[in-house]
């Protein structure tokens, strides 16, 4: 049994003094959770099929070194730690950015550390999402769907059992299937599944730039609540021992400047590394 498994296993203390009720502690498995977010999970898995055609050309496109030496103390080092990358505006598709994202998250495969990605350019340049033909969304469903696509892959590393402290609802999961979900709940059930998820994990959000949309004052706030929440999705459970390190690293990547993760590096919540042009 792995260390994701015996940390999600590790009985509370009410379990201890009453044994007969142990039975209880486990609430769904993963394979319940993944079949209800299988249809997000298909649409990740087009996007993926994109990704793997691109990656050939990444190798070709050489890093700047300054990016490509905080790329590699962002993906060795232990703590947690949230970057955002932000490249040139207006370049042609691929981008430097998008290709930045595609070298991490096969970076985060070569060091076997556990990656969830969401390529936000794919959506503006016409990657089919299934039988729903070319993606039209706006900046407000784009965010939903990047919600829902984090949450689908999250999932996938979720311990085969899944203990009842950090059970997330079926009721709720089955709620993300509605294209009119309600993002706070996305976020909540985000929350919830990571808490499950393996302690070190890499986030991954190309083209952030595309989510923006200054002139909706409701939407720039779910904006920050989401990138903030992806660059703190990690709370420490109390079974998890002293030497046990907890750490989520986010990188965010970008063409051109975005108010909401601008924001976020005066708070001191990320540190930006600008691409030289």
């Amino acid at each position: 049994m792995d260390q994701n498994n015996i940390n999600c296993l590790h009985p509370t203390p009410a379990e201890v003094m009453d044994p007969e009720n142990s039975f209880k502690r486990y609430l769904n498995s993963r394979r319940v959770v993944q079949d209800v977010l299988r249809p997000i999970l298909i649409r990740h898995l087009l996007d993926m099929d994109n990704i793997e055609n691109t990656i050939v050309t990444t190798s070709r496109s050489p890093l700047q070194d300054h990016i490509k030496n905080r790329i590699y103390d962002w993906a060795t080092s232990s703590h947690q730690d949230a970057i955002w990358i932000q490249g040139p505006h207006g370049a042609p598709y691929p981008s430097q950015n998008t290709l930045t994202a595609i070298f991490i998250k096969a970076l985060s495969k070569d060091l076997e550390i556990p990656c969830v990605s969401y390529f936000c350019s794919l959506r503006l340049h016409g990657v089919p999402l299934g039988q729903d033909g070319l993606s039209t969304l706006s900046c407000q469903e784009l965010l939903l769907e990047m919600v829902k696509s984090i949450v689908a892959q999250l999932a996938n590393f979720l311990p085969r059992l899944i203990f009842r402290g950090v059970d997330p609802s079926i009721a709720r999961i089955v709620s993300l299937i509605n294209p009119e979900a309600d993002i706070s709940v996305a976020l909540e059930i985000l929350r919830e599944i990571r808490n499950a998820a393996p302690l070190r994990l890499h986030c991954i959000i190309e083209g952030v730039q595309l989510l923006e949309d200054r002139s909706n004052l409701r939407h720039t706030q779910n904006l920050r609540r989401t990138l903030h929440e992806l660059s703190n999705i990690s709370t420490p459970m109390p079974w998890l021992l002293e030497d046990e390190a907890w750490a989520t690293k986010t990188c965010f990547t970008s063409g051109g400047y975005v108010d909401a993760l601008a924001q976020m590096v005066e708070d001191g919540h990320v540190d930006k590394v600008e691409v030289e042009e």
